[in-house]
């Protein structure tokens, strides 16, 4: 270790660097404070330091009681390619679930009677899912879908199957999509479920996605961790 650079500094760079190169993988845990200490000749405060600086960076997690894990890397999320969340997983090697919060219908009201251009009394199917990544939460999702366009959606187990798949196999094809992303704090209850303090930024992503003939099929508001996921706009 050089002596111009501080120790704690030094120890970071370090431990970034056997991120980088593999040596500690994703979700594997790294060393002990101890342990650290004693490697490189180094009291307790420095390693801690440098271990929460990386923490901060969303580079590690911290798991009480059983230690310090590399934390998964952030997942890109194309705005410009209509895929489900499933999908966009699997093409990063992660495996995705989801937990199913709500399921049922609701009138559409004034607000949803605009996104969807139907009449106020118009019956939404809504489906609130927590989105997984290999058992982590990554996004908090609310869609509704029209009612009328698909009514055996009521019998479709959304924890298990696509929402865009189901559509598709109804012979719904999407052509386009209407997308916002904000950055909002979020509330006690969505916190929880994300698994981040009260009042943390995260993604809201807005998606009203048209079929062929120009019909809103879909609209979702997402949530998404901003420590683990990140979205691009590669138009192409």
């Amino acid at each position: 270790m050089e002596k111009k650079v501080p120790m704690h500094v030094q120890l970071r760079e370090l431990i970034r660097e056997k991120i980088a190169e593999g040596e500690y993988g994703f979700g594997q845990a790294i060393p002990s404070e101890r342990e650290l200490a004693a490697m490189y000749g180094l009291n307790r405060m420095t390693v801690r330091n440098a271990i929460e600086a990386l923490v901060k960076e969303g580079l590690l997690k911290k798991v009480q009681g059983k230690g310090t894990f590399v934390a998964p890397s952030k997942i890109s999320s194309d705005l410009y390619k209509l895929q489900g969340f499933g999908k966009m997983l699997l093409t990063k090697g992660i495996k995705p679930s989801s937990k199913i919060l709500y399921t049922g219908k609701r009138k559409a009201g004034s607000k949803y009677a605009s996104v969807f251009g139907l009449d106020e009394e118009a019956e939404l199917f809504r489906i609130i899912r927590l989105r997984l990544g290999d058992d982590e939460p990554f996004a908090l999702e609310d869609t509704l879908v029209p009612y009328d366009l698909v009514s055996e959606i009521e019998l479709v187990d959304f924890q298990i199957h696509s929402l865009y798949d189901f559509l598709a196999g109804s012979g719904i094809e999407l052509e386009m999509a209407h997308e916002t992303l904000t950055l909002v704090k979020v509330r006690d209850v969505e916190a929880k479920l994300l698994q981040v303090p009260p009042g943390s930024p995260v993604f809201l992503h807005e998606c009203k996605s048209c079929d062929r003939m120009n019909r809103v099929v879909e609209f979702t508001k997402s949530y998404t961790n901003g420590q683990k996921s990140y979205f691009i706009a590669d138009k192409p």
